[in-house]
C-alpha cells in the first residue's frame, strides 16, 4: 500500500484504506437526504394530519428520480472534466444542487399541506442524490482493485443504511422540537462538510482538486473516455437486454415494491393507529436502518468473500 505524503495529498489510487473509507463516507452522505425526504418528512406530514394520498404523492415524487438512474450514466460517461478525475466534478455538482434545493426549502418553508412544493423539493434533492449515487458507483469501478469490490460493496451499502438511520433519527427529532426548517439546515450543513472532503482528495496523481487549480488528466482516464454518444448507447442497450439483466429486473422491481410500500405505510400506521409523533416514527425507522447498516458492514463483505455474491444475495433475500 502506498503511503500518503504531504506533497501528494489524499490520492485514492494510492491507498486501499483511503478508497474504502471514501466510498463508505460518500454513501453515508448519500443516506442523509434519503433519511430526510423518504422517512422524516413523511413522518412529519402524517403526524400533523396529512392524508395518505398527500404523503404518497410526496413520496412518489421523491422516489421518481431513482427510476431514471440509467439515464444519468449516459451523461456522466459522455461529459466530465478529466483534469479533476472522471467522477469528482459530478460529485461536487450533485452536492451543490442538494445544498441549493435545501436552502430553497428553508426560504419557501412549505407546510404539510404544500404537497406540490414538498414533492418538487424532494424530487430535485433526490435527482441530485441519484447523480451522486451513480458517480460513487462509477468511482468504485474506476479505482477499486478486483479483490476489494465485495468488501467495498458491503461498506458502501452499510454506509448508506447508517446515513439513512442517522439522518432519519436526527431530523425526525429536530422537526419535532424545532420544525422542518432546522432539519433542512442541518442536512445542508452536513452535505457541505462532505463537499469539503471531496475537495480534499484526488482520484489519481497529477489531477487538480478544483477547476481553477493546476493539474492534468491522468493518461488512463484519457484512454477510457468515450467521446461519442453511439458507443455508450450501444453498450448500454446491449447490457440491458442480456439475459442476466432481464432475469435480475423482476428481483429489483419486487424489492422496490416492498421498500416503497413499507416506506409509505410506516408513518401512516404509526400516526393513525398508534398515535406516534414524528420523532417516534423516525426513531423506529432509524433503528431498523442502523441494524441493517451494521449487518452489512460486519457480515456483507465477509459473506460475499466466503460464499460468493450470488449465494449471499439469495440468502439475504430469504432472510
Amino acid at each position: 500500500m502506498a503511503t500518503i505524503s504531504p506533497q501528494n495529498g489524499l490520492i485514492l489510487s494510492h491507498s486501499r484504506r483511503l478508497r474504502l473509507f471514501t466510498l463508505f463516507i460518500l454513501y453515508v452522505g448519500q443516506g442523509l437526504p434519503i433519511g430526510l425526504f423518504w422517512f422524516a418528512i413523511p413522518a412529519w406530514m402524517a403526524a400533523n394530519g396529512a392524508p395518505a394520498e398527500h404523503v404518497g404523492s410526496v413520496l412518489a415524487l421523491t422516489a421518481l428520480p431513482w427510476s431514471l438512474k440509467f439515464v444519468n450514466g449516459f451523461f456522466m460517461d459522455r461529459y466530465t472534466f478529466l483534469p479533476m478525475g472522471r467522477r469528482r466534478i459530478w460529485l461536487l455538482g450533485a452536492q451543490t444542487v442538494m445544498i441549493a434545493a435545501l436552502c430553497a426549502a428553508i426560504v419557501l418553508n412549505p407546510g404539510v399541506g404544500d404537497v406540490a412544493v414538498l414533492g418538487a423539493i424532494g424530487f430535485v434533492v433526490n435527482m441530485a442524490t441519484t447523480f451522486q449515487d451513480v458517480a460513487v458507483d462509477g468511482l468504485a469501478v474506476d479505482i477499486m482493485e478486483e479483490d476489494e469490490r465485495v468488501r467495498g460493496s458491503g461498506m458502501m451499502f452499510g454506509g448508506q443504511s447508517i446515513g439513512i438511520a442517522v439522518a432519519t433519527a436526527l431530523t425526525g427529532a429536530v422537526i419535532g422540537a424545532y420544525g422542518a426548517l432546522a432539519a433542512y439546515a442541518i442536512v445542508a450543513g452536513l452535505i457541505l462538510l462532505l463537499c469539503l472532503y471531496i475537495i480534499a482528495f484526488k482520484e489519481r496523481e497529477g489531477e487538480r482538486k478544483l477547476p481553477w487549480q493546476q493539474g492534468t488528466a491522468h493518461p488512463r482516464n484519457l484512454e477510457m473516455q468515450v467521446g461519442a454518444w453511439w458507443p455508450i448507447l450501444k453498450s448500454t442497450l446491449s447490457s440491458l437486454f442480456k439475459m442476466p439483466s432481464v432475469l435480475w429486473a423482476p428481483v429489483l422491481m419486487g424489492r422496490g415494491l416492498l421498500y416503497g410500500g413499507l416506506t409509505g405505510a410506516t408513518p401512516l400506521i404509526g400516526s393513525n393507529y398508534l398515535g406516534w409523533k414524528e420523532a417516534e416514527i423516525s426513531s423506529l425507522t432509524a433503528a431498523a436502518g442502523l441494524v441493517a447498516g451494521i449487518l452489512c458492514l460486519m457480515l456483507g463483505g465477509w459473506l460475499g468473500d466466503r460464499f460468493g455474491a450470488k449465494r449471499t444475495s439469495i440468502g439475504w433475500l430469504i432472510v
